[in-house]
């Protein structure tokens, strides 16, 4: 009875992606030496091949293994040197699964012993092609003779029987073997029957119909010979032959196997849960990373170049939150929070700095006669509602805002009214938006923000307190010049926002255009008459008779220049020129209490005078 250890053509094909990989890995190992699965994905460069699938495909081959640094080699560069040197020879050409010229076993040898490679080429020449273990292919290279057909019986049950052939598999190719002419040139056969058929075809059932044609006049070794030069049909380590042009479609056949194999690629990742030791020369070599970057590095990036882990492997956190701590007090490193490095000195200068437009000055708007208009008062002077509405977020700005009190749970989103100031510097305060939104540390970070399938990079300075470098987003998002409303979304990283807008304006601070000219305007009479801001406050107000809100009247006093909320709250609250109206909420202009000056019962708060 013939054993079947023969794979049935279904299984032939479903091995065949993988091996077709693992020999691809081999042939890359082979010439550029040791190499990370990571490099070994590029260099492969292929959608199919993820970090995981590769992974897999080293681990689950006897032909690979892996290093103290952690990168994949060919197993038999790592023979002990004291093997038999037969041994040695055989592990090498078995780990490249293919056949190896003498110059290039002899290259590999001379690692191994130390000895001279080219003396050690000589030496194989003359060993190799005297033992039985070799076949010599071609002119000058050697496989192993167990690739070929053993020919040495007579009878076809046992030519099928020693060489673990399956009849039901010799069958299954027969009727398009037939065909073919195999007494001529066995060879020329093989090469006719893979690419007129459908299936792969393993190299040692091509030969058996060689054999039934030539018998003794049969050569195996040259019919390995020649398709392994032909230039339509490859050979795969694991003796199949396959078209040549097929082997893109037999690895975009690896998506679906990765499907199959999530359950055991999954048992992989269980048995690696602990992460890796994290030595100094890992450190040395994420730092020397981002120095030669010489720009932001991500943490992913750097965990899969040095340890080959991504994001979601279970011993990836602890491996993050291990280097973080490393690099975070490195003095050739910069932490932009998150998982963002950078060589120190590289912020740019603008983000360690407040824009001199957003800075409130000192003014003085004293008359010849000392007498001072602008008048700024504690809060228990202001009328009750400005007490409230003081500490309102779209009031307040950068330099002019209530102490920010850190909460316990992360908000996750934030409204976002747009200023003019803050429009035309690129700008955004933190003074708007809830406490707790950004990470507690470091004080500079880079986060990014999506909207609209584009990603934007920008600068957060705690110290600050500004989002910096959000022009090009605001110009992208076509914002109206003043109260633009757009909506930033938290997400489960630290450093990555997304983006709503939808055209949305907050009635309390839009601007239209032509207002923005009035305003404009007045800037300039403000400017040039040095004004103080009670009579720029009298003027908005008179040419605005139905009365303006708080925060509307404010938005609009910042256009012309900058002051705080206190001193517009001041201003409103002891002239009595200025009176809110009970039913509307709104403040309006009386002139002809102008002259009336700064209420006396208010005298007692005032804490300084512009």
């Amino acid at each position: 009875m013939t054993p079947k250890t023969a794979a049935a053509p279904s299984a032939v094909m479903e091995d065949l992606p993988m091996t077709v990989l693992q020999d691809r890995l081999a042939d890359i190992l082979l010439q550029t030496g040791p190499r990370k699965t990571g490099e070994l994905v590029t260099a492969v460069n292929h959608k199919a091949v993820t970090l995981k699938l590769a992974k897999h495909a080293l681990k689950s081959s006897s032909r690979f293994t892996q290093t103290s640094d952690r990168k994949w080699d060919l197993a038999g560069r790592w023979e002990a040197p004291d093997y038999p040197f037969e041994e040695v020879l055989e592990s090498l050409v078995k780990s490249a699964g293919r056949p190896l010229s003498a110059e290039t076993l002899g290259r590999e040898m001379g690692k191994i012993l130390g000895r001279d490679p080219e003396v050690m080429a000589e030496t194989v020449l003359k060993f190799a092609s005297d033992s039985s273990h070799f076949t010599i292919v071609g002119e000058s290279e050697f496989g192993l003779s167990g690739w070929l057909l053993d020919t040495d019986y007579d009878r076809p049950e046992d030519v099928i029987y020693y060489n673990f052939l399956d009849e039901e598999l010799i069958e299954h190719y027969r009727p398009a073997a037939a065909a073919l002419d195999w007494e001529t040139d066995p060879a020329a056969a093989a090469v006719q029957l893979v690419l007129e058929g459908k299936d792969p075809v393993p190299f040692k059932v091509a030969a058996y119909f060689g054999w039934e044609a030539q018998r003794d006049y049969f050569d195996p070794a040259e019919m390995l010979t020649a398709l392994w030069q032909d230039e339509e049909v490859a050979i795969s380590s694991s003796l199949v032959l396959y078209r040549r042009d097929r082997e893109k479609e037999l690895l975009n056949a690896l998506k679906k196997l990765e499907a199959t194999l999530a359950e055991e690629l999954e048992e992989e990742e269980e048995a690696e849960e602990a992460p890796p030791e994290v030595t100094d020369n890992d450190i040395a070599e994420m730092r020397r990373a981002i120095l030669e970057k010489g720009d932001v590095c991500r943490i992913e990036d750097l965990i899969l170049q040095t340890f080959e882990l991504e994001k979601g492997e279970k011993a990836y956190e602890p491996t993050e939150k291990t280097i973080v701590e490393h690099l975070r007090h490195d003095i050739e490193v910069i932490w932009l929070g998150a998982g963002r490095f950078a060589p120190a000195g590289t912020v740019p200068a603008h983000v360690l700095q407040i824009p001199e437009s957003l800075i409130i000055p000192e003014y003085d708007f004293a008359t010849p006669d000392g007498e001072r208009f602008d008048v700024e008062m504690e809060p228990a002077g202001l009328e009750s509602s400005l007490a409230k509405e003081i500490h309102l977020p779209i009031v307040q700005d950068v330099g002019d805002e209530d102490p920010p009190e850190r909460p316990e749970k992360r908000p996750m989103r934030a409204d976002c009214v747009l200023k003019y100031h803050h429009k035309q510097e690129g700008t955004f305060p933190l003074a708007q938006l809830p406490e707790g939104l950004f990470a507690p540390e470091p004080a500079v970070q880079q986060i990014s923000i999506r909207h609209d399938g584009n990603t934007y990079e920008v600068w957060v300075n705690l110290d600050t307190r500004l989002i910096y470098g959000l022009g090009p987003l605001y110009e992208a998002l076509g914002l109206p010049i003043a109260g633009g409303l757009f909506h930033l979304n938290a997400t489960e990283d630290w450093d990555v926002f997304d983006l709503e807008y939808s055209g949305e304006t907050d009635e309390m601070t839009a601007v239209a255009p032509a207002r923005l000219l009035e305003l404009l305007q007045l800037k300039d009479e403000a400017d040039n008459e040095r004004l103080p801001t009670f009579e720029v406050m009298c003027r908005l107000l008179e040419r605005q008779s139905s009365g303006m809100s708080y925060p509307h009247l404010f938005v609009e006093v910042n256009l012309i220049r900058r002051v705080s909320r206190m001193l517009v709250a001041s201003i409103l609250s002891g002239y009595p020129c200025f009176t809110r109206q009970p039913r509307t909420g709104l403040w309006v202009f009386d002139p002809k209490k102008k002259d009336q000056g700064f209420q006396k019962s208010k005298r007692k708060y005032v804490v300084k005078e512009y």
